[in-house]
Parts: structure tokens; C-alpha cells; sequence
């Protein structure tokens, strides 16, 4: 008797079980950053890209109707081919055309249906929350390149409107977390943490599920925590610009943001 009860409890548990996971989308994500032109690649199926910034060719970089065409003949219909549903991409500091003619590039972008451009904004897709930002700390004289004052100020704006993040797309690295260049023949790699303090600070306020950002391409590939968030580096060139590491895949459940 009391085995025949136990045996009904698991069947009906079971079937439970099944009926509560029917529902459950498992979003396949492929994450990659850094490609600066080399579009020579291939990548598995999945439901969304997400390319974290420094798209445009380095020999076109600084000329304007090169990089336009390029972006518009060249990169928009790569990303069509691409096979997953959405992409998504943010700028990096060598995306001058960019930068400067963002106008023209959302213009391009208007009548493009797959293909999602985030400057310091969220896209939601089937449950994925991303929010995705280009701003790096100063160095130099490179796009999307302001002071930590006023990288706070955006940031800080934006919060109280944010929904729960789930992935943080960002070009530059948090500060202290994957942020040290690992390449032994780069000139900047002293073991010093090289990352973006106003994006750590962010980062932590708004506490994603993830974060996935380019920009210092031999850092490590592996997840590094900050807090709760895993970080991911997805750069695919290495310091010298050639292609030295794979893409990110990802499997994320939508959760309850309630």
C-alpha cells in the first residue's frame, strides 16, 4: 500500500516536473569583441550575438566614407548571414565613423530589422536584458573616450530607470577584474590593472548576470567574478592583431524580474 502511494507521488511529481519546464527558454548566446575588420570567421548557431565594440577596419579607421561603406556594404550583411536570430553591438575607440556620424549610422540602421546598435541603452530580447555602453576610460586620443566625471554622470542618471540587467555589454574592462594584459610583447602589459574605474562603479550598482567587453584583448578569457557578476573578456584578436582566441558561448535562462 504504502509503496504504491510512494510510486504515484514521483509519477505525478514527474509529470509536474515536465509540465513546469515546458515553458523554460534556454536563450543560446555566442559573445565576441575586437575583430577590427576580420570578419573571416565562423560561429555555431545560436539565438543572439553580441559584438562588444571595435568593429571597423584598422586601415580605414580615421576616413570616413571608407568606414560608412564598409559598415553599410560589408558589416550589415555579414551580420544578416550570421546564423542567429538578433545582433547586437556597441562602438569601440577605434569605431571613429561611429562615433562621430552616429546619426548616420542609426539611419543605416533604421531599416535594419537583425541588427541592434546600444550606445549607454537596453534591448530586451525574449526575456534577456542587455544594457550596452561604449565609454572607455581616457588614454590617448580615441572615440568614446570621456572623463570618469562624466561616465559617472550617465551612469548615475540612468540607474533609477534601468530595469534587472542581465548582460552588461561593455567595450572597456571594470577596473580590477580582467583587466590585466597578459601578452609577454606588449608594451603596456606591466601586470597593472588597466581597467575602468567609472564601469567597475556601475557595474557594481547595477549587480547583471553578466558582463562580456573587448578592448584589453589579452586578458583573460575565463570568468573572473566582480561581486556576483561574471565577467567575461571576448576579445578575438590578440595585442598584435591577430586572431588568437574563440568566440564566447553561453547558455542563459530568462529569470523573473519581478
Amino acid at each position: 500500500m504504502l509503496f504504491n502511494i510512494l510510486m504515484d507521488f514521483f509519477f505525478f511529481y514527474h509529470i509536474f516536473f515536465i509540465y513546469l519546464q515546458k515553458d523554460i527558454i534556454i536563450m543560446k548566446i555566442c559573445a565576441f569583441s575586437d575583430i577590427h575588420g576580420n570578419l573571416d570567421f565562423t560561429i555555431k548557431a545560436c539565438d543572439l550575438v553580441l559584438i562588444c565594440g571595435d568593429i571597423v577596419p584598422l586601415n580605414i579607421q580615421s576616413f570616413t566614407k571608407p568606414s560608412e561603406r564598409w559598415f553599410k556594404n560589408t558589416f550589415i550583411p555579414w551580420c544578416n548571414d550570421l546564423p542567429c536570430d538578433k545582433v547586437v553591438f556597441v562602438g569601440g575607440n577605434h569605431d571613429k565613423w561611429l562615433c562621430n556620424h552616429e546619426e548616420k549610422a542609426r539611419e543605416i540602421l533604421s531599416t535594419q530589422e537583425k541588427v541592434v546598435y546600444l550606445n549607454c541603452e537596453v534591448y530586451d530580447y525574449k526575456g534577456i536584458t542587455i544594457y550596452g555602453t561604449p565609454l572607455c576610460k581616457i588614454f590617448s586620443n580615441w572615440s568614446f573616450m570621456i572623463p570618469y566625471e562624466e561616465q559617472d554622470k550617465i551612469y548615475d542618471s540612468q540607474l533609477p530607470l534601468l530595469p534587472k540587467i542581465d548582460i552588461l555589454m561593455s567595450h572597456d574592462s571594470p577596473y580590477g577584474v580582467s583587466d590585466i594584459v597578459l601578452q609577454k610583447d606588449c608594451p603596456w602589459a606591466d601586470g597593472s590593472h588597466i581597467g575602468n574605474e567609472s564601469l567597475r562603479r556601475f557595474c557594481e550598482k547595477l549587480n547583471p548576470r553578466y558582463n562580456v567587453k573587448g578592448h584589453l584583448h589579452s586578458c583573460s578569457h575565463g570568468c573572473e567574478m566582480l561581486n556576483d557578476t561574471e565577467v567575461y573578456t571576448v576579445s578575438l584578436l590578440d595585442e598584435n592583431y591577430k586572431m588568437a582566441y574563440k568566440p564566447l558561448y553561453m547558455e542563459i535562462e530568462p529569470i523573473n524580474k519581478n
